[in-house]
């Protein structure tokens, strides 16, 4: 694992549902840059999460981290 990967940080997790009756649990999908740059990225995970029958009932999307040492 590369330093950034064993690095924690707070994440704002925003609002959750209730749903009696219901489990409802949280993923985190973390993505890489080079996959952040292909379109289309985000269908393909939702598309994993229907085709399991998963709803999806809240997504939150954070900015990515950009290094802060300047060149």
């Amino acid at each position: 694992m590369s330093s950034d990967e064993d690095e924690a940080f707070p994440y704002e997790m925003g609002h959750f549902i209730y749903m009696p009756k219901r489990s409802v649990y949280c993923f985190t999908v973390i993505m890489s840059k080079e996959a952040l740059d292909k379109a289309g990225i985000l269908a393909r995970i939702l598309d994993e999460f229907s085709r399991r029958e998963i709803p999806v009932v809240h997504i939150l999307a954070s900015r990515p981290r950009h290094d802060t040492k300047r060149l």
